[in-house]
């Protein structure tokens, strides 16, 4: 793994040696790198808060890049300090005190919220893929940043969507370059691409977890309960299989009826069933190369040994986590289908 370090326009600046034992991507989250770096490496220069750290892989794994932020910490023999995935360039940017929106999809709210962002000052992230489609929504914003728009309204209220800031290196001009996309769902089902117990999954945890909601009762905002939209969503299979399992949300940001339903509904797909979760660590081995997926694809799972019954299913992918010393990768995963 080679690592670069840019200035905040992506322009290369230096090269460094650090040491690092987690490179992670998460999917709709921003991911944390701690770096250690010997002192004899440190330079003002390179370790500006703002610049962008780039991480160059020869297994099949793709670009890491981020901003280098605080803190910062001087030991005896390192200089240690933390550097952010490129979501985190989203959370930089606040809209203004009172930004509406009339009739609009998540996409098109997203969309404008860059353009504006940009038109301000750059935030060196241009549009790529933006899925358009979906239910329209009334939404006002004030002073919020766009990662928590995004990540807390658009996609974690008012749609099942998901999006990502992606950087690519180009090795000639030696310049980081980032680009946002919102899919409709990140990823791609991949039977073909295998993770096997014995083979290429070298540990794993499998971990059914709640808590299990098949009714949800919310209510929105409003000056007094009369006022409030209030409303219900229940999944009947869930109820048949585990009884009846009630909770209740609160939305102080809502004031319509259909986007409670819209968000309450979302909300139900996420807690109906048992979350299957996986965590396996993986080799760089076929079937199941690194190269071959991303966070958001559904690959393969083949462990007999895990469950009342041998497990084959897909599992999404949610997160991965690279160890360069031992040149392992972790991932997070969770049960999609069986096979």
């Amino acid at each position: 793994m080679r690592t670069l370090i840019a200035n905040r326009y992506g322009d290369v600046l230096g090269e460094i040696e650090p040491y690092v034992t987690s490179v992670p991507w998460r999917l709709n989250k921003v991911a944390k790198v701690p770096i250690s770096l010997p002192k004899s490496q440190a330079d003002a220069d390179l370790l500006k808060f703002g610049n962008l750290i780039i991480f160059l892989f020869d297994n099949g794994l793709p670009v890491w890049s981020g901003p280098i932020s605080a803190p910062r910490s001087w030991n005896q023999n390192t200089v240690d300090f933390d550097a952010y995935s490129a979501e985190q360039l989203l959370k930089y940017r606040v809209t203004g005190s009172n930004v509406v929106f009339e009739n609009k999809t998540v996409g098109e709210i997203f969309t404008s919220l860059v353009n504006t962002a940009n038109a301000i000052y750059p935030t060196q992230i241009t549009l790529d893929n933006i899925w358009l489609g979906g239910n329209t929504f009334n939404r006002d914003y004030h002073l919020q940043s766009i990662l928590d728009i995004t990540a807390d309204d658009l996609i974690g209220k008012l749609s099942t969507a998901d999006f990502d800031v992606k950087p690519a290196f180009d090795y000639t001009n030696n310049i980081v370059t980032f680009t946002t996309n919102l899919y409709e769902r990140r990823g791609t089902k991949k039977p073909e691409i295998a993770l096997m117990e014995n083979h290429n999954v070298l540990d794993a945890t499998r971990k059914e977890q709640g808590p299990i909601v098949n009714k949800w009762h919310g209510a929105g905002a409003g000056t007094n309960w009369s006022e409030r939209p209030v409303t219900a969503v229940q999944d009947t299979s869930s109820i048949s299989d585990y009884d009846l399992l009630e909770d209740s949300k609160i939305y102080g940001d809502i004031t319509e009826l259909s986007t409670l339903q819209t968000a309450l509904q979302n909300k139900l797909e996420q807690t109906k069933q048992p979350v299957d979760r996986w965590k396996i660590i993986v080799d760089n081995i076929k079937p199941g190369l690194l190269k071959d997926y991303i966070v958001g694809d559904s690959i393969q799972l083949n462990a007999p040994t895990y469950g009342f019954e041998p497990y084959l299913g897909l599992v999404r992918i949610l997160s991965r986590e690279h160890n360069p010393q031992t040149n392992h990768t972790t991932l997070i995963a969770d049960h999609e289908e069986y096979l």
